[in-house]
């Protein structure tokens, strides 16, 4: 029996990820509106101001613990006879690479009337699920993903329960004082872009 040194020893937590679709998706649109010297991946599945994420996943956060992931909700809101097609292109994206590469979206979908909006349901939504699911003790650490300053008081309130949270988000439109309150940062810039040769 292999005896494992402190080092190799990681403890294992409990997580669920919150991802804000409409966030993403236009977070990703303005990183290449903005940056004219990046390229998309080619495993980037995108859908505007509906979906962004690399179908292949994305690189874990890689902290001091191990996660026993339990649920990850991909939220967003589309046109008029859009939502049946959505749900199904989030049944087959993985969330992570690698050893977590076994984990699918729990696609929750809204419809809109206005698809030049964004839909007021999504952040509502998150807020609530993040919050029944902390209160209820479901998990001991948040992965958010998004770059919205509205979420600061959600993540404020995950930690007044000793809960921890790790955001997501984009270089552009990332929230410098959400990314102070994380405790954690997954850089999206590098899991949906090259650099142009």
């Amino acid at each position: 029996m292999k005896n494992l040194s402190v080092q190799e020893f990681k403890p294992c937590r409990r997580a669920m990820c919150f991802i804000d679709g409409e966030n993403i998706a236009i977070g990703y649109k303005r990183m290449l509106d903005n940056n004219p010297d990046l390229v998309s991946k080619d495993s980037v599945i995108y859908k505007e101001d509906i979906l962004a994420w690399n179908r292949i996943g994305i690189i874990p956060y890689s902290g001091q613990y191990e996660f026993d992931f339990i649920r990850s909700y991909y939220y967003t809101s589309t046109g008029s006879g859009q939502v049946e097609e959505i749900e199904n292109a989030l049944l087959d994206i993985s969330i992570f690479s690698g050893k977590y590469s076994h984990l699918y979206f729990h696609p929750v979908v809204f419809e809109k009337k206005n698809r030049n909006r964004k839909s007021k349901g999504v952040d509502i939504q998150i807020a609530i699920d993040i919050l029944s699911h902390t209160y209820k003790n479901n998990l001991d650490f948040v992965f958010l993903f998004t770059g919205d300053a509205d979420y600061i008081p959600i993540v404020e309130e995950v930690y007044s329960s000793g809960k921890r949270v790790i955001i997501g988000s984009f270089s552009d439109g990332f929230s410098p004082k959400l990314r102070k309150k994380a405790d954690g940062v997954i850089h999206l810039d590098y899991e949906f872009f090259t650099k142009s040769s």
